[in-house]
């Protein structure tokens, strides 16, 4: 599992290009929020006092959707356990099953 920023043209083509050249099957989701959404959860990351650069993120909603192969998740009002059970139940309905816990 890869998580982040990453996009097309810096770190997704490196990302996506290494498992290519590896032959390794994968799939992409790209998180999508509302706007609003985004701008409450930068200004309350308790993590970053200067939330100026982060805000300006938001338009990335509109450059995931024209990335090819990229599933959209929209995770407007959802926590994070909310977010990675959807992408789970659409591993499994993609026939890729869960990892036995250890």
């Amino acid at each position: 599992v890869v998580v982040g920023v990453m996009v097309p043209g810096k770190l997704y083509d490196a990302v996506t290009g290494h498992l290519t050249r590896l032959a390794v099957d994968f799939d992409c989701y790209g998180l999508v929020a509302e706007p609003e959404e985004i701008a409450r959860r930068i200004n309350g990351d308790r993590r970053f006092r200067d939330t100026s650069g982060r805000l300006q993120d938001i338009p990335l909603n509109d450059l995931i959707a024209t990335i090819e192969k990229v599933q959209l998740v929209d995770t407007s009002g959802a926590g994070p356990h909310e977010v990675a059970e959807t992408i789970v139940q659409r591993e499994i309905a993609l026939g890729a099953g869960v990892p036995e816990a250890p």
